[in-house]
């Protein structure tokens, strides 16, 4: 999912129960948040900013992008 403020940032889920921004222009990950106890299944970049991510475990987790602050759980 596209950045909603950024043209260049992209997060992505992972298999490895991680979520990941990514600057695109770099092709590189600029941070890598801890996001499930299983496999993070998908993930949406919202409005308002915020980070959600489904996983396997069954929850539903919300993040602030770290360029706004420390990653925090909802």
């Amino acid at each position: 999912s596209w950045s909603t403020t950024n043209e260049h940032h992209l997060v992505s889920a992972s298999h490895d129960s991680t979520v990941k921004v990514w600057d695109m222009r770099a092709n590189v990950s600029l941070h890598t948040l801890a996001a499930h106890d299983g496999k993070a299944l998908c993930v949406h970049w919202a409005r308002n900013g915020r980070i959600t991510s489904g996983g396997s475990d069954g929850k539903v987790r919300e993040f602030r992008p770290p360029s706004e602050g420390a990653a925090s759980a909802a």
